[in-house]
């Protein structure tokens, strides 16, 4: 996730409070209460620590995209833990020079028309980013095994994007951008792409949340112990059904507006701005994280057994989605 973009955000933030009086839909938060809350289990601890088991083996090494040796270490643990058959796809460009290997794990359904989700594996030059973003990526690696032998309607499609962090961001190297332009003729087909960005970083410090405007607070917690669901307008029934998963396992909080598009702070962007419907799943990432693209973004700073509740009600909102329509 991006702090360059930060400076458009702040100019567009304005005006998403003013969408959000208009559009009662667009914004929800939520806490779970105690009799609702979900007790642990021994397939929740289990699934707990196989989280914390990929966020440290893929942050023992650096995971930068400028380093073809980090790269091919962090494609090799993936594919490895990853049932199924993942596939390591490298994109070119041009001339032919290539630009960018992803890891694609495809879960095929009854229909073509498929949902996308996709977390990058890349980090920060120097950073070991255990939130940014080996958070994500355990709970993709969890969410694909979840469904590899499972026969969905909606095909499911498992993507492990490279280099989402600067200098690659918004360029023609950037994963997701190189994967969107393969499949651009066939976009019509992409039912939704869930974004999973930054998930394991969490705080019951009153003020340990930040927002781009002070008026936000209004609307949002100002404990830091919350994950969020954002997309436009066109993701509202969608990210209501995730937040309705969500809900029972975590508080939460949902943004969805057309203004949201300064949030296109990830690999959702391209798929927003060629009208695809995307959702970004995330801890809101520099609004509350301190280490955000430090040294200090460390395994021992993230909340496991949260990132396992976000991932078990991924697990049931992308079952119920990927099902045939009634």
């Amino acid at each position: 996730m991006k702090t360059y973009l930060l400076t458009s955000f702040l100019s567009l933030s304005c005006l998403i409070l003013p969408q959000c009086n208009i559009n009662k839909k667009g914004i929800e938060t939520s806490r779970p209460n105690q009799v609702q809350e979900t007790r642990d289990t021994e397939h929740s601890r289990a699934q707990t620590q196989q989280i914390k088991n990929h966020v440290l083996a893929l942050t023992k090494n650096g995971r930068s995209g400028s380093s073809e040796k980090e790269t091919n270490q962090t494609l090799n643990y993936i594919t490895q833990v990853m049932k199924g058959k993942p596939q390591i796809k490298s994109y070119c460009d041009k001339n032919g020079n290539p630009i960018v290997k992803n890891v694609e794990l495809l879960v095929p359904g009854v229909s073509d028309e498929c949902i996308i989700i996709g977390a990058h594996y890349d980090t920060a030059e120097g950073t070991p980013g255990a939130d940014d973003n080996a958070s994500a990526v355990a709970a993709l690696i969890e969410l694909a095994n979840s469904f590899v032998d499972k026969k969905p309607y909606y095909s499911l499609l498992f993507i492990a994007y490279g280099n989402e962090e600067p200098p690659f961001f918004n360029t023609s190297d950037q994963g997701s951008r190189a994967h969107f332009e393969t499949i651009k003729n066939k976009k019509d087909q992409v039912k939704l792409m869930i974004c999973l960005e930054m998930l394991g970083y969490y705080s019951n410090e009153p003020g340990s949340q930040s927002y781009p405007i002070e008026a936000m607070k209004a609307y949002y917690p100002d404990k830091g112990d919350f994950i969020t669901i954002v997309g436009l307008d066109n993701t509202i029934d969608e990210s209501r059904l995730i937040q309705n998963k969500l809900k029972p396992l975590i508080p939460t909080a949902r943004l969805n507006s057309n203004y949201a598009s300064a949030l296109n702070f990830s690999d959702h962007a391209v798929f927003n701005e060629h009208g695809v419907p995307a959702v970004m799943i995330t801890d809101t990432a520099f609004y509350r994280n301190p280490h955000y693209h430090e040294p200090t973004d460390t395994p021992d700073t993230l909340n496991y057994p949260n990132i396992q509740r976000v991932t078990e009600g991924l697990r049931q909102a992308i079952e119920e989605l990927s099902a045939k329509p009634k």
